[in-house]
C-alpha cells in the first residue's frame, strides 16, 4: 500500500506476529506466515478514499524488515 511509505525508514517494535486473519472481502480465515504487525504502524487513510479512523495494523511481510540491535 501506498500509505506504508512514511513508515519505510522509521523503527518500530514488532508488536505481534499474524499467523491468521479474517479476509473482509470474503469473510473467511485466512493463514499466513512471515507477517508482523509493528507497534504505532497504522493506516489513517487512503489517497483515493480519504481519511479513516479505523485506524487499521499495516501487514508487514518480515522480508521488507531490518532488525536493529537495540541495545
Amino acid at each position: 500500500m501506498e500509505e506504508m511509505w512514511s513508515y519505510c525508514g522509521t523503527t518500530h517494535h514488532v508488536m505481534k506476529r499474524v499467523d491468521r486473519f479474517l479476509d473482509e472481502r470474503t469473510y473467511l480465515s485466512r493463514k499466513c506466515r512471515g507477517v508482523v504487525l509493528l507497534d504505532k504502524a497504522i493506516c489513517n487513510g487512503t489517497k483515493d478514499f480519504g481519511p479513516c479512523d479505523r485506524s487499521c495494523f499495516l501487514f508487514w511481510r518480515e522480508e521488507w524488515l531490518q532488525k536493529v540491535d537495540t541495545k
